[in-house]
């Protein structure tokens, strides 16, 4: 692909003229552009861009045909929220940074990972024999980010090594605080996208702190990439986007390798 892929109006586009995709592009383009130096380990140059080529189709049906092409191949759907949806958004990125793709084109396959990721998180989630294990993780978008992609995907990781995961979504500090105070987590996980993200971080882990002084705070997104000591300005427990690496600080009984279940 060596020019501007255009892009006609559907249904998807419809959020445009909402609103709602443009605020989710913002933050979106921010952490695509920043993980330019990514690659797509495991995977073919030719089949990835294929994906990402059906992400901002006209065709809102291509980037259906594309999920359902990899599916039939045999690759589970938790393989394509773990493996595929990032390395694609480092790509649309990329394209983005090289002046391949519009910003609209970056917006359009932004909002369609995230609805991706959704779609895939809930199907994953109800079937299968997921066993949990007794530990309550909260996943937290806090209400300054509209960029969840990378916390569905923590998510569900998560759920799959046996753990209850709660998302907390456009919540305000308060509001977390709250949910933090009802219910005893053994894990809370924070995303950000930015250096604008630290000072957010910041108040949401004081909030938190207010309530429990104990619980494991964890953060992570693009926001770790950061020349910046989150740790000690957020004053978090651990910065790390590496799920595995989070359940082993915060010492939770998990199972040993991700359940793997059927597409």
């Amino acid at each position: 692909m060596t020019k501007p892929i255009g892009f006609k109006p559907d249904s998807t586009s419809n959020l445009l003229d909402q609103g709602i995709v443009a605020s989710v592009a913002s933050r979106a383009l921010a952490m695509l552009a920043s993980e330019v130096g990514g690659t797509a380990e495991g995977k073919s140059g030719m089949e990835l861009e294929s994906f990402c080529e059906a992400l901002i189709a006209s065709d809102e049906n291509a980037r259906h045909e594309a999920t359902a092409r990899l599916i039939a191949r045999g690759v589970k759907s938790e393989r394509i929220l773990d493996e595929y949806i990032p390395h694609a958004a480092r790509l649309l990125g990329q394209w983005w940074v090289e002046d391949r793709i519009r910003f609209y084109d970056v917006t359009i396959g932004s909002a369609r990972l995230q609805e991706m990721s959704r779609s895939l998180g809930s199907r994953v989630g109800a079937v299968g024999t997921i066993i949990p294990l007794g530990h309550r993780v909260l996943m937290v978008v806090p209400e300054s980010e509209d960029h969840c992609l990378g916390a569905f995907t923590a998510a569900s990781q998560l759920r799959r090594y046996g753990l209850w995961v709660h998302m907390a979504l456009n919540m305000t500090d308060e509001e977390v605080a709250y949910q933090v105070s009802q219910t005893k987590f053994c894990m809370i996980g924070l995303s950000g996208t930015g250096a604008r993200s630290v000072r957010n971080l910041t108040s949401l882990v004081s909030h938190i702190r207010a309530v429990d002084e104990t619980v494991p705070i964890v953060i992570g997104g693009n926001v770790v990439n950061l020349d910046v000591d989150l740790k000690k300005a957020t004053k978090a427990d651990l910065i790390t986007s590496n799920p595995r690496e989070a359940v082993d600080f915060c010492d939770l009984t998990v199972m040993t390798e991700p359940q793997l279940l059927q597409p």
